[in-house]
């Protein structure tokens, strides 16, 4: 429930986002199919290894602390992912000369013609929906390790349970993901573009500062200490 919580949350506030800077639509109706790996496996498998736990008094509340934080940082941290891409894109390279083949590989892709006026707005679209649909899948994944921690690592919100499957999980969906990515009916399927360079250097380093960001504010409980709720009952499994 968690996971499902966090990405619908997650998405709701890209789109306003995003939409408010006027740096087009962030996802596109195939990239929405992605959620299979995000989230349909990862709840699936979830539920299916859940144990038997007594009702917990604080349901609402320990949602709210794992789903809001998780939300606002992956949101924040994606919308600044796809607006740079969208920009750079936009602006074009340094030098002004852009290769045939990308050019020829757009204009397959978007329909149009580089001589067209919105051919330029296509690109930066297509390639900071690829961007952003990267870090947020990579995001989703790691989140799981957040939930079920295999080690102290990741131990920020709650305490290793023993059980290795969820980290087993994870490491098989990014492998699938990362595998995806380098495959042409892959990325043409989920309506992304091929993996390109610019992508890793800006998602690779977005993922550590939000797992530096996310880890903070679960170990330090921020988001009660901004609502004022510090005195209240916390989840009874905290990693500290």
């Amino acid at each position: 429930m968690q996971v499902f919580l966090a990405r619908v949350a997650t998405q709701g506030l890209v789109i306003l986002a995003v939409t408010m800077l006027g740096l087009g639509f962030p996802y596109s109706p195939a990239q929405v199919g992605l959620t299979l790996l995000t989230v349909g496996v990862p709840t699936l498998s979830l539920t299916m290894w859940a144990r038997p736990e007594p009702p917990d008094p604080h349901l609402l509340a320990n949602l709210g602390r794992f789903v809001v934080p998780a939300a606002l940082v992956t949101a924040a941290a994606g919308v600044a992912v796809y607006a740079y891409h969208y920009t750079t894109l936009l602006a074009g390279p340094p030098g002004g000369e852009v290769p045939a083949d990308f050019v020829a590989r757009f204009e397959d892709w978007t329909g149009l013609s580089a001589d067209d006026a919105g051919f330029s707005e296509a690109v930066a679209t297509i390639g900071a929906q690829t961007a952003l649909s990267t870090f947020v899948s990579y995001a989703a994944f790691l989140l799981i390790l957040f939930l079920k921690p295999p080690s102290r690592l990741f131990a920020s919100w709650t305490r290793p349970d023993g059980d290795r499957r969820p980290a087993l999980l994870v490491a098989v969906l990014v492998a699938i993901f990362t595998a995806g990515l380098l495959m042409p009916w892959f990325t043409s399927y989920f309506g992304l573009t091929e993996a390109a360079q610019p992508v890793f250097t800006t998602v690779l380093p977005a993922l550590v500062v939000w797992f530096l960001v996310l880890t903070t504010a679960y170990r330090f409980r921020l988001l009660d200490r901004a609502l004022g709720l510090t005195e209240l009952a916390g989840p009874a499994t905290t990693g500290r």
